[in-house]
Formats: structure tokens, sequence, C-alpha cells
């Protein structure tokens, strides 16, 4: 991912619905937005940074993303 080509120690890790993303294999984790209570629980309240690319730009989505981050 494009984070490891800067920095190649850095950890990163992709949350993403589309299982075609699976091609990162250790960094991807299959996220499903409307079931954010099954993310693993090793990987909540350990990020340092988020960066979200939410699909729509509509303030509830918004809102619902930030509402979600807080848990992650």
């Amino acid at each position: 991912m494009l984070f490891q080509k800067i920095d190649p120690n850095l950890s990163v890790q992709l949350l993403e619905y589309d299982e075609r993303f699976g091609r990162y294999r250790g960094d991807f984790t299959f996220y499903d937005y409307n079931k954010p209570e099954e993310l693993p629980a090793e990987l909540k309240q350990c990020f340092s940074v988020v960066v979200a690319d939410p699909p729509y730009l509509v303030s509830m989505f918004n809102n619902r993303m930030a509402q979600h981050i807080m848990v992650a």
C-alpha cells in the first residue's frame, strides 16, 4: 500500500467490505459498515491514525463513519 512505500516499517490495516482487496492479505480485514460491533477485538483501540474514504459525501454517512472511527 502507498503508506508502506513511504515507510516500509509502517503497520497498515485496510478495513474494507469489498473482498477484492483481500489480495493485500495480512493488511486486509473484511469490514461490514452495517455491523461495526463485528470489528475484531484485536483491532479495537489500536490505531494511531485512521484514514477514511467514505463512498458518499452525505453528512449522515460521514457522521456514522465518525462513530465507527471512534470504535476503532
